[in-house]
């Protein structure tokens, strides 16, 4: 049995690529926090620095095509997102990888991702849901995946809210719609509705990270190595999606910490069903 989390980074990489090898892996999603990175840079440039955080990764991915989120929520104010212009907002090496090759990009409003290779995907935008079976997430449980957290923390994967859709026990969050434009790559203009789903308004909502990270470590699920302020983990993605999806159905408040879940029960207990927009707006 692997000895978890692990304590060497080599270790690290040499479950990785048996993973890789023995189970066909034929593509990467990875979450990035540059200040946690399991690497330290040489270079003296910002532009030298995110490149060779990129060479980093592409040790990690050995040559597998992968995604990183290139969000941008100016969306829900402007209602305009633009493949090649809109920058990402979530992260340095995310906005160098984007800059450096702007037209692999999905059109998915707010929830974008951009990606190394071409990819067989395609959003719908009217309406566009991008959490559903039928998103980017969805095209990525059809494949087979590797998430990958390059120096961030498993609680900050968007995939938590893929599990909140598929999983049909969504309690405390409720959908709004924001309708605007999306211009692809090439200028072409299109009609969407981005259907969202938030927290409600004056409502804490926290998820209990070291508790779904010890689940995951001991499970088996999640494969880390941390040392010194800087850590790295991955899930093979269907793997997670199964357990989060089985944790999730039989416990819809599973994700929250506990004064979270402590404060939104009462009020699903007191509607008697789960939040709707109305409630609160």
């Amino acid at each position: 049995m692997i000895a978890n989390p692990m304590q060497k980074l080599e270790d690290f990489k040499e479950a990785l690529k048996n993973i890789a090898s023995k189970t066909e892996i034929d593509f990467f999603l990875i979450h990035t926090d540059a200040l946690r990175a399991p690497f330290r840079p040489k270079s003296r440039t910002p532009e030298g620095v995110l490149k060779e955080y990129v060479s980093d990764l592409e040790i990690y991915t050995n040559g597998i095509n992968y995604a990183l989120p290139s969000f941008n929520y100016d969306f829900t104010k402007t209602g305009i997102y633009s493949v090649p212009d809109s920058e990402s907002q979530v992260g340095a090496i995310n906005e160098f990888i984007r800059k450096s090759n702007p037209a692999n990009r999905t059109l998915t409003p707010v929830f974008s991702h951009i990606y190394k290779n071409e990819i067989d995907f395609s959003q719908n935008l009217m309406p566009c849901d991008p959490f559903s079976s039928t998103s980017f997430y969805g095209y990525l449980r059809k494949k087979n995946t590797i998430l990958l957290h390059y120096g961030s923390e498993i609680v900050h994967s968007t995939l938590l809210h893929f599990i909140e859709r598929i999983g049909k026990s969504l309690l405390y969050r409720y959908d709004k719609i924001f309708r605007g434009v999306v211009y692809d790559f090439d200028n072409r203009k299109f009609d969407t509705e981005l259907i969202y789903h938030v927290r409600p308004k004056s409502v804490r909502l926290i998820y209990d990270g070291e508790k779904m990270r010890n689940d995951l470590i001991s499970e088996g699920i999640m494969i880390e190595w941390s040392q010194k302020g800087q850590k790295i983990s991955f899930c093979q993605f269907n793997d997670l999606v199964e357990f989060w999806l089985k944790k999730f159905n039989s416990d819809p408040y599973y994700f929250l910490d506990p004064l979270t879940k402590s404060e939104i029960e009462p009020i699903i207990q007191k509607l008697g069903r789960g939040v709707l927009i109305s409630d609160f707006e």
